[in-house]
């Protein structure tokens, strides 16, 4: 009877086979796809009802609605409580770890803000959620998108967020180019600035600086002082 023999690199191959097979089951190579993982994010602070988050890793978190607590100003979420110096940007700051943030309040102090015979000149229109700012044509006009208090006009309420309590007197002129076909006006920024001044619904100011909200807090009008 004639004996088959298996030639050594049959053995060889057959044992480094054996080999990795055995490593794969013992590492858990069985297919099973890795899950990444997730990090709960928590808001807290007095009269802070908002829901915590679950982020997955290196994401970033959605940065929530400010509350509301009366007597207070919202001073943004810090990761420090009680220094509140380590301030989270929504924007940078992405999700490691299991996080809480803290709500910083500021006491309000009821004020009057005089406005009286003050002019504003508009800069632009700016986007809350994006923080473009859109400036309107014409852009070298002293008088356009300017606004001017009445003399006996005054703001009263919170220093920040306050409902408007003042009558505007809007400056809105419309300058006219004249070209060979005729002429062109800047009707489509004009219309907007109009839309705008008519549904403020609060306002900021600092220093020499007011934001007047509109659209339901999606958009303000950002204005500079003129004069002193």
């Amino acid at each position: 009877m004639k004996i088959f023999k298996k030639p050594l690199w049959f053995t060889v191959i057959t044992t480094l086979c054996l080999v990795v097979v055995s490593l794969f089951a013992a590492s858990g190579c069985d297919k099973t796809e890795i899950q990444p993982k997730h990090y709960t994010v928590n808001f807290v602070g007095e009269e802070v009802g908002i829901e915590a988050q679950s982020i997955t890793h290196g994401d970033y978190a959605k940065e929530p609605k400010n509350p509301e607590r009366e007597g207070y100003d919202f001073g943004g979420w810090f990761t420090d409580n009680g220094t509140f110096v380590n301030e989270w940007n929504f924007k940078t700051d992405i999700v490691t770890q299991d996080t809480t943030l803290y709500a910083k309040w500021e006491e309000n102090t009821l004020q009057e803000i005089n406005l009286q015979g003050t002019k504003w000149k508009l800069i632009g229109i700016v986007d809350t959620q994006t923080d473009i700012l859109k400036e309107l044509e014409p852009k070298d006009c002293e008088e356009c998108y300017s606004f001017t208090f009445d003399t006996d006009s005054t703001a009263t309420g919170k220093s920040t967020s306050n409902i408007l309590g003042v009558t505007l007197k809007p400056l809105v002129r419309i300058f006219l180019m004249t070209e060979a076909g005729g002429t062109d006006f800047y009707l489509e920024d004009a219309i907007l600035f109009r839309n705008a001044i008519e549904t403020i619904i609060s306002y900021e100011r600092n220093k020499n600086e007011l934001k007047f909200y509109y659209n339901d807090g999606k958009n303000y009008l950002k204005l500079k002082k003129i004069g002193g």
